[in-house]
């Protein structure tokens, strides 16, 4: 070691051994005199100050202060005797603390009220004044409201122990531990991924308009700008004054919604002055341990009853998988003597796989802080701001230098967070991390990625069914590396009974985007085999295909209602605001009958049945998806909805055009259609309620019809009537609804013994009304199988989820329709479907 680094290091220990011994730290538990059990939410505060902390809910503690004049604590909670206990400065304080009870009879306590209260009740009595001042208080109930905000997210492994450092991974990359942080805590967190977002919002109430305006965003490592947005969706924002907040998509219930009361004990323990205001503070909890609600504390202003600042954590067993730890703490600020805003919010969460402090078990960490500055409240804003699209990506804004972050930072970057973009280059550089992302992407698309190509899908190479026998398929598309704006992809495959080579070939290109909104031009065409079934195609773009290697297996027959088609399509997809977008598609369609699968037939009557070779058509397609805030994935050239919790309307019109590149069909097809995920106190709802019409004056082939979407596999299709056979009802007018509740574990979570499992219910109803013309169901005879509805079919059943944190199993019954031949009057689905 030369002298200058030896001089460097010793310098530093000094320095870190100086800020060391000025700390005083102190730590312990809090426990009952008598009972020796910890008491949840007591206060342990620096006497004379108003530092302090609350313990957990074992009773546990920790708190550091740099003043060598503190000299003693004190100690207190709700129905026990103060204490003070006495401490040493500089030194690390770790002791046991026993409260004495005492009666509540003894005092009275006043809040704000028109009555004097008890103190039992006077947590209710705070409870109620914050609630009834929600109206005030919301910022929802501003008149304008406008602020600049910076978010930073931080992702890395939490409490890093020395076997972790050791580990083959973390050795390949040992220049990361040169980013090593520190909790306050002193818990070691390891950062490996650094986001940054810049905005500027504005909201005004009537009539109501809000408008995000996207400065900057940059994520370390992650190009891809779906990516970046798609964490933000799992850390909304928390609006502390509304009835259900969401955790990583699961409904928790607030401690101030309209109810609360009803799912939380409330605590009054203590009152403080902050900048010269009086505020109490309130601690609350759920009245179960596995309720899906918080524990915490508020300070509430004592004349506005607004929360002056709020701590949230989820608890223990409140039926979140994979995540161990998750806090939240909101600030905030008076504005103008009078309104309360949010100016400072900090969000961790600690996942864990098997949900365990356990340092054999490494935990991953998110920490997201949120900073408002240049808040204004009640003041107009120019209409012009407001007007357009609800949020605009200003342009540059993923690619801002560092000047500009340099000047949008509330707060500078620490050390280690510039380390993370210097270091995600390396990482990303190395050949181990190549091939860990090589496999993971063959894992999740189904692609073997060959730099400019992409050969797969892997579980379509081989497959099985009745008509083709053993089906051999090979795939090829070309990657974004060779062009970002345009790609080809093509496939080939070969049957071992039928003998025939088919194939498919499809562009698309990408069109000049507006606001990085969805605008894409398509065209495909293909000689393959094909099955009935219709899926639309936003809200479905990659719907299970019938040669999936795992359909193949988890059939119990194999599949046997295919025709060849020859098809030609091209269309053109573009989004116009957030959450609404239109496809206008072509597609000629050469249908040809296929002995061993579907063949179309007509009869006369006497017994004699004549096959018709093919039919054509030529069809134009317009469709229509809205869904206010609905957002999608993007993967490049394809993307997929992200879940949403608004409305999302469905429009679809189709008309086939007689004589067009010799099509012989004409009909109008019309379909309608409402989807949504419904949060609730017990759970959540997921409702599709669909109708459609056709309308032909002499009737058209079976297959343009609504072929009424079954189940066969083993495999659980929550698009589907799993009760029902595949194309075994058909109409060309309907309407069908789809309700599925989930209790989330409400109901198991309460039960001794079983909650340990952590199952959750749910409960399933299906139906469809359905009407076919005799002109329609004459037109070609119908397969063996499929028949006219004419009637109300209806299944409905139960379920288990998160069996070992990944399974669902559901038990259908069907309802109606259970004398026809042939069918399952009960069915047994499976499903993998992990979820928080």
């Amino acid at each position: 070691m030369s002298l200058r680094k030896f001089l460097s290091s010793a310098i530093l220990l000094l320095i870190a051994t100086s800020v060391w011994s000025q700390q005083t730290i102190v730590k312990g538990r809090i426990v009952d005199e008598e009972t020796n059990e910890g008491l949840a939410f007591a206060t342990a505060i620096f006497t004379g100050t108003t530092v302090g902390v609350t313990t957990d809910l074992d009773g546990y503690f920790e708190m550091t202060t740099n003043d060598q004049e503190l000299k003693s604590i004190t100690l207190s909670y709700v129905g026990y005797e103060p204490k003070e206990a006495k401490i040493n400065p500089g030194k690390i304080n770790e002791k046991e603390y026993k409260l004495k009870a005492v009666k509540l009879e003894l005092d009275v306590v006043e809040v704000k009220a028109k009555r004097r209260v008890p103190k039992d009740t006077a947590a209710i009595e705070l409870f109620r004044n914050v609630v009834a001042n929600k109206y005030r208080n919301d910022p929802s109930s501003y008149e304008y409201l406008s602020y600049k905000q910076y978010a930073k997210t931080e992702f890395g492994f939490y409490d890093v122990s020395e076997k972790f450092k050791d580990s083959k991974l973390v050795k390949r990359f040992s220049f990361m531990l040169d980013n090593m942080d520190t909790t306050e805590n002193g818990i070691e967190v390891l950062p490996v991924l650094l986001k940054e977002t810049s905005e500027q919002i504005y909201y005004q109430k009537n009539p109501q308009k809000k408008k995000e305006i996207l400065l900057g965003d940059r994520f370390s490592g992650v190009d891809n700008f779906s990516v970046a947005d798609l964490v933000d969706y799992n850390y909304e924002d928390i609006q502390i004054y509304g009835n259900l907040i969401r955790v990583n998509g699961k409904p928790f219930m607030s401690p101030f919604a309209d109810n609360a009361r009803f799912s939380y004990k409330y605590f009054l323990t203590d009152t403080a002055q902050f900048d010269g205001l009086t505020c109490f503070r309130l601690d609350f909890t759920g009245r179960g341990n596995a309720d899906a609600s918080f524990s915490g504390y508020a300070w509430i202003h004592d004349s506005t009853f607004a929360i002056q600042s709020i701590r949230l954590i989820v608890l223990p067993n409140a039926g979140l998988n994979f995540v161990s730890d998750f806090v939240v703490q909101q600030d905030f600020k008076l504005i103008n003597g009078e309104h309360w805003i949010k100016d400072y919010e900090f969000l961790q969460t600690e996942y864990n796989l098997f949900k365990k402090k356990n340092k054999e078990k490494q935990s991953f960490l998110v920490r997201k802080t949120n900073k408002r500055t240049d808040i204004t409240i009640n003041e107009p804003i120019d209409p012009k701001l407001l007007d357009g699209e609800e949020r605009i990506i200003q342009e540059g804004a993923r690619d801002r230098g560092a000047d500009f972050w340099d000047t949008t930072r509330v707060d500078s970057l620490q050390p280690h967070e510039v380390g993370i973009f210097k270091t995600i280059d390396s990482i990303q550089n190395s050949k181990f991390y190549k091939t860990i992302r090589w496999f993971t992407y063959l894992g999740t698309s189904g692609w073997m990625d060959a730099k400019y190509l992409e050969f797969g899908k892997i579980y379509e190479i081989y497959s099985w069914n009745a008509v083709e026998g053993k089906r051999i398929k090979m795939g090829v598309r070309t990657r974004y590396h060779l062009s970002d704006k345009i790609q080809f992809s093509g496939h080939v495959a070969y049957g071992t009974k039928d003998k025939l080579w088919k194939y498919g070939i499809e562009s698309r290109l990408h069109l000049k985007r507006q606001n990085e909104k969805w605008h894409m031009l398509g065209l495909r065409y293909s000689y393959d085999m094909s099955t009935i079934a219709d899926y639309n195609p936003i809200l479905r773009p990659n719907p299970p295909k019938y040669d999936n290697i795992a359909l193949s297996l988890l059939r119990a027959d194999p599949l046997d209602d295919l025709f060849l088609l020859r098809h030609a399509q091209v269309w053109y997809e573009k989004e116009w605001l957030r959450g609404f977008n239109t496809r206008l598609q072509f597609d000629h369609k050469i249908n040809f009958s296929v002995p061993t699968g579907t063949s179309f037939t007509t009869s006369d009557g006497a017994g004699d049945t004549t096959v018709i070779e093919k039919f054509t058509t030529s069809d134009l397609t317009l469709n229509f998806v809205w869904a206010k805030g609905l957002k999608f994935f993007d993967s490049n050239f394809g993307r997929f909805p992200i879940v949403s919790h608004k409305p999302i309307f469905i429009f679809d019109y189709t008309t086939g055009i007689k004589g067009l590149f010799k099509a012989d069909q004409t009909y109008h097809k019309l379909h309608f259609g409402v989807e949504q995920r419904l949060l609730g106190p017990i759970g959540y709802t997921v409702y599709r309620a669909h109708a459609g019409i056709l309308f032909s004056k002499s009737g058209v082939p079976y297959p343009l019809l609504t072929i009424h979407e079954g189940n066969e596999s083993f495999l659980y299709n929550k698009y589907a009537f799993n009760a029902l056979n595949e194309s075994e009802f058909v109409s060309d007018k309907y309407a069908s609804i789809s309700v599925v509740h989930h209790f989330d574990g409400f109901i198991f979570n309460k039960i001794p013994g079983i909650s340990k499992l952590q199952l959750r219910s749910l409960l399933i109803y299906r139906a469809i009304y359905g009407h076919l013309d005799a002109k329609n169901a004459n037109f070609y005879d119908l397969p063996g199988q499929t028949k006219a509805l004419n009637d109300f079919y209806m299944e409905a059943g139960f379920g288990l989820e998160n069996i070992l944190k990944v399974l669902r199993v559901d038990m259908l019954f069907r309802i109606t329709q259970r004398g026809q031949p042939d069918v399952n009057k009960w069915a047994i689905r499976f499903a993998i479907a992990p979820n928080f």
